[in-house]
């Protein structure tokens, strides 16, 4: 009868293990648990304390009404006063997003290393994306990007954020990320806008 592979695998790590295993014998007792929950405590106590995650905005984007007549797109200046607001819904991954509001305006910025941000349906009337610069080749710090976009009635936009990845072929590849999901269904008293 043929031994299995698998048991002679077994057996030589066995043997190689008795043979060059720990000096510590088989009657020694494991530690007590009041060491090991002390060494707990220290190793806690000289961790670094964990950031305060940001505050959630109060409002969301849709809690006062959208003017009915269009406006003239925000100028950088402008947005330096626009409201911080929540998402309709929103993933947890998301988290790395900040959503403002100026009239009828809506902007998404991403905190993360995006490489691209595509616009997938949609009218690309009044929709604007901005890609930060990278800095080098190698992995820096974020360089963000924002989609800006304006939300009317009968509106449906749908943006993806491109994370920028490792690869182990080429060094670095994009990834999809973040989805920009905000519609005004016909018959709607409000937009939805779903960042995930």
């Amino acid at each position: 009868m043929r031994a299995h592979p698998f048991s002679l695998v077994a057996a030589v790590g066995f043997a190689l293990a008795l043979a060059f295993g720990s000096t510590a014998s088989w009657s020694e007792s494991p530690p007590s648990s009041t060491a090991s929950a002390s060494a707990a405590v220290s190793a806690s106590a000289s961790a670094p304390p964990r950031p305060k995650p940001l505050p959630l905005p109060e409002e969301t984007f849709d809690a006062e009404p959208f003017p009915a007549a269009a406006s003239e797109r925000p100028s950088l200046k402008d947005w330096q006063s626009a409201k911080l607001v929540e998402p309709t819904r929103r993933s947890p991954r998301s988290r790395v997003c900040s959503v403002f509001r100026l009239r009828e305006w809506v902007k998404v910025r991403c905190a993360l290393r995006i490489a691209s941000v595509n616009q997938f349906g949609g009218d690309p009337q009044d929709a604007y994306t901005w890609v930060g610069v990278a800095e080098g080749f190698g992995w820096g710090p974020e360089n963000g990007a924002e989609v800006m976009f304006r939300v009317a009635p009968g509106d449906r936009r749908v943006f993806q954020f491109f994370e920028l990845v490792p690869d182990p072929c080429v060094g670095q590849a994009s990834s999809p990320s973040i989805l920009v999901d905000a519609s005004w269904a016909p018959g709607d008293a409000r937009p939805t806008l779903v960042l995930r």
